[in-house]
């Protein structure tokens, strides 16, 4: 891809450059990265700020959310699962890198039983605070589609010719906090913030070699702009 390249620097820069500019921004650390969390409701100030840097001790290692990945069925796309592994680590006061692993087996309503395509997608994206209610963020990812022998029997079938491609995907984000929702948990209030993402991605579709009937001659990928609303629960 031709923005490729360039959206995967301006991830890296973000990743280096951000931090440092944060240091020597107007906005207070703790507040800043407090944001993104559930933090109790407290009315002594001095409270909030102790619990919030006993957390914050807390919250420099690696966390690891293993978890199923999905993908209904559609445009004739049986319903598939498969495993999914998110990784992400606290880099700066008001940053966190993000990884995430997922594997599914495409198969196609209207291809014999064992056929199908290996999808596996790697996703790293950085997400950083510039203030309580406001955050930028970018992300790469590299999208991985391996056909099996059926299934590329099948294309062959329909005088087409499959193969395993790599295709690689670039996006950038803002996001904006637009209301709070507040709740009890085990006798304390917990607040939880969402916040409206706008996002552009670049990406390219997977090309299947031949048109499949109602899945068409392609995987689509999502790319260009979309609009999502997203709860944030833990300091980014």
């Amino acid at each position: 891809m031709k923005t490729g390249g360039l959206m995967l620097a301006l991830l890296l820069q973000m990743i280096f450059l951000v931090p440092a500019f944060a240091e020597t921004s107007d906005f207070e650390a703790g507040k800043a990265a407090g944001a993104a969390e559930n933090f109790p409701l407290k009315e002594s100030k001095a409270d909030s700020e102790n619990i919030f840097n006993d957390r914050a001790k807390n919250d420099r290692g690696w966390k690891i959310k293993p978890g199923l990945a999905f993908h209904w069925k559609r445009r004739g796309i049986d319903w598939s699962a498969g495993p999914r592994l998110g990784v992400s680590k606290k880099v700066s006061e008001n940053g966190r890198l993000s990884l995430n692993f997922s594997f599914l087996p495409l198969r196609y309503s209207e291809l014999s039983s064992g056929s199908r395509v290996d999808y596996t997608r790697f996703d790293i994206g950085y997400r950083h605070f510039l203030n309580r209610k406001l955050y930028v963020g970018a992300g790469f990812g590299v999208h991985r589609f391996s056909p099996s022998e059926d299934f590329s029997g099948e294309v062959a079938l329909r005088n087409g010719k499959s193969e395993a491609d790599t295709i690689n995907t670039a996006s950038i984000s803002v996001g904006h906090q637009v209301f709070k929702v507040a709740w009890s948990f085990r006798g304390r209030k917990v607040v939880w913030p969402f916040f409206v993402e706008a996002s552009w991605q670049e990406a390219e579709n997977y090309q299947y070699g031949a048109d499949l009937g109602t899945a068409g001659t392609e995987f689509k990928i999502k790319s260009g702009f979309s609009l999502k609303l997203r709860p944030l629960s833990r300091k980014f």
